[in-house]
Formats: structure tokens, C-alpha cells, sequence
């Protein structure tokens, strides 16, 4: 008798959320949605240029440090213990293209004209989230809070390879 091995890929989950600023001042906090559940929150230092992120019944503060390798301008991801965990690396014209590498994983990101970030796998062009940003730009300038953002998004896809669910936060 044979046995027969069969290896099932199942296809990554893929997000479409929105992104609401929930406070403005003086700690900005946003909330990531799906559909009406929250699954993500993040509440943003300026000063200190930290954050802290709450998703999958986890809560993480991260640090980010900005610094010039090669004439390029990095943004690094630091753990609440100045540990290097993601880069960030602008391609784009104004800041609306990139690459982030976390913990060896790397994800590219497209921000359109419409304030939709779309982050996906850097070896493909199937999109793994794409969210819209609703924020009162009369309040203030998004460019301010895209790293942020765009840290938390990718913290929150790289979160849910470990968690089995979108829970609520």
C-alpha cells in the first residue's frame, strides 16, 4: 500500500479595512477596522516618536528612529528595548511607495491619490491589505502620521500569521 503526502497552500488572508483617527490631540489615536468590528488601535507619542499598537488580544510599544544609510533616508522600527525590528524604505515619489522589511518578511506599499494605502508581498502584485485613511486633514497633515501608519498596518498583517482570528481589541 502507498500513502500519498498532499501539501495544501491556502492563499494568504487578505484585508480590506479603514482607518479612522479617533483622537487628534494631544496623543492621535487611530482605529483599524473591519467592516464594523475594530481589529487594531494605535495611539501615537510625536515627541517621543513612539507608538503603541493593540491587536489580537496582544499590546506592543515600538520606538522609531530615523537615520541616512547609503543617502537614504530609513525609518527603523525599534521594540520598547531599542531592538531593530522593520525598515522602512521611501521609494516612491513623495513618500507614496516603499518597502518595509520585518523581521525578514518584506512588504511593498502604494499610497494612491485617494489616501488608500495597499501593502503586499514584495514578490507579488496581490494586494494583502488595502485600507482607506478617513482623517480630518483640517486638523493635520497625514504625512505627519504615515509611518505610523504604515508600520502599524504592516505590524497587524505580520501579527496575524500568529493569531487565528480578528478579534476585538
Amino acid at each position: 500500500m502507498f500513502a500519498t503526502k498532499f501539501t495544501i497552500l491556502l492563499p494568504l488572508k487578505r484585508f480590506s479595512m479603514e482607518l479612522k483617527f479617533t483622537a487628534y490631540h494631544p496623543y492621535p489615536e487611530f482605529m483599524l477596522y473591519d467592516k464594523d468590528k475594530i481589529v487594531a488601535q494605535s495611539k501615537l507619542d510625536l515627541d517621543a516618536k513612539a507608538f503603541r499598537i493593540r491587536c489580537f488580544n496582544t499590546r506592543r510599544a515600538f520606538l522609531i528612529y530615523d537615520e541616512v544609510i547609503k543617502n537614504k533616508p530609513v525609518t527603523t522600527l525599534l521594540n520598547e528595548y531599542s531592538h531593530p525590528l522593520a525598515k522602512l524604505i521611501n521609494t516612491g515619489i513623495g513618500n507614496n511607495a516603499g518597502t518595509i522589511e520585518l523581521e525578514g518578511s518584506f512588504y511593498n506599499y502604494r499610497i494612491n491619490d485617494s489616501k488608500e494605502v495597499i501593502i503586499y508581498k514584495s514578490n507579488s502584485t496581490d494586494s494583502l491589505l488595502t485600507c482607506i485613511v478617513r482623517a480630518d486633514e483640517k486638523m493635520f497633515s497625514l504625512e505627519n502620521y504615515m509611518n505610523y501608519i504604515l508600520f502599524s498596518l504592516v505590524w497587524f498583517i505580520y501579527s496575524s500569521k500568529e493569531a487565528k482570528a480578528p478579534q476585538l481589541v
